[in-house]
């Protein structure tokens, strides 16, 4: 997966927000004043330009398996520029979905201007700069929507991703994270194409909530609020298993007060974790939704080796979060109950890898429900590929 970004603009500050967009998805960048810094995803990277691009179009985004283009556009486009993203908006209109491009542009001006000089590229829906915010919140709304929209191009490509869209659980209790609840929700409302879970609203009309609550942390991202009430809920405490069941990709925002904390029974102090103590709910939003695209990223890439036959048709299962005795369980349970506990299964997970005391332990647990598991990552498969080759 890549995004490529090509500025078309001869305004400082459309190259300016362009510039610090890239905070948002680029791991060496110090991230911004609203944005976090972000570890690296295997399989995933960025390339930017302030012209148009030196390869050809089709050679371009054919160098990855998908590519998204963010044009970021004003009036004064160069035409070399215009020229290449417009060849490239036909070639990702012909992709079945394979590629995306997406465009923001200065002003409606910009639109006009545009449109008659570049037919292709007038097919794709443009998008003010306006509409997103004050100024300084910019680059972190547009640098949010790439990360979303990057995680929907992999997710319409991995058959077994049954929510397309980037969707957050908001996890709490409603003692004490009600406020800090309804905060995040109203913030990811403005976020194009973004879901949110909130159980007031989303299951007003359930006819079994406890199971539809399940389904929904099953296809989301969790983002548990960890306050001081949060683990002495009983459907706190099933949420944050249920995650741990299916593997879902986990932030936890540790809002605890005092000094002393106890530890967690539920293993919340080993997930990944952001605090707010400015308050900063994008901060929050932006690692959710990075943690959701490593996810991604890692299904997508076990669903092409699948495909490609370097799996040899072995059972696979993947978790987008370290695994846990949960998760390992959940699929013994499952392979059980379909009659196939004696086979081997592959369970990949993010990386980085275990260390050998903690996968012999993990999978001899597994081994307990059934499955002969093994646990993995794609670097370590590709390298017992490579080997065997």
């Amino acid at each position: 997966m890549r995004i490529v970004i090509v500025v078309g603009a001869a305004d400082d500050d459309m190259l300016g927000l362009s510039k610090a967009m890239r905070g948002a998805f680029e791991p060496q960048s110090t991230g911004t004043a609203y944005l976090a810094p972000v570890d690296c995803i295997r399989g995933f990277d960025t390339k930017f330009f302030t012209h148009a691009p030196p390869t050809a179009a089709n050679e371009e985004l054919d160098a990855a398996l998908h590519t998204l283009i963010v044009a970021m556009l004003d009036r004064d486009v160069p035409d070399a520029t215009l020229t290449w993203l417009d060849a490239a908006a036909a070639l990702v209109q012909s992709s079945q979905g394979r590629h995306k491009l997406i465009a923001f542009v200065a002003d409606e001006s910009a639109q006009r201007a545009i449109a008659p000089r570049a037919p292709r590229l007038a097919r794709v829906q443009s998008n003010l700069i306006g509409r997103f915010g004050e100024r300084a919140l910019r680059p972190a709304a547009l640098g949010l929507i790439v990360i979303s929209e990057s995680r929907r191009l992999l997710a319409d490509a991995t058959p077994d991703t049954r929510e397309k869209r980037s969707k957050l659980f908001i996890s709490h209790a409603k003692a004490d994270g009600l406020p800090l609840a309804l905060a995040i929700r109203s913030h990811l409302a403005t976020i194009p194409h973004l879901q949110s879970f909130y159980d007031d609203t989303n299951l007003m009309l359930s006819s079994d909530w406890v199971a539809d609550l399940e389904s929904n942390v099953a296809t989301s991202t969790v983002l548990i609020l960890w306050t001081d009430a949060f683990e002495t809920r009983p459907d706190c405490r099933k949420e944050a298993l249920w995650a741990s069941r299916y593997g879902c990709p986990t932030l936890v925002i540790d809002v605890r007060n005092g000094l002393v904390q106890r530890g967690s029974s539920l293993g919340l102090g080993s997930l990944p974790a952001v605090r707010l103590p400015d308050g900063n709910l994008i901060r929050a939003i932006h690692l959710a939704l990075w943690a959701g695209l490593r996810g991604a990223v890692l299904a997508r890439q076990v669903t092409e080796l699948d495909r490609s036959g370097v799996l040899n048709g072995t059972s696979i299962r993947t978790l987008q979060r370290a695994p846990s005795l949960e998760a390992l369980a959940s699929i013994g349970d499952e392979l059980r109950a379909s009659e196939a506990s004696g086979s081997e299964v592959l369970v990949f997970h993010p990386d980085p890898p275990l260390d050998e005391v903690s996968r012999q332990a993990m999978e001899s647990a597994a081994a307990s429900h059934g499955p002969i598991v093994r646990l993995v990552t794609i670097d370590e498969i590709l390298r017992l590929h490579e080997g065997i080759r």
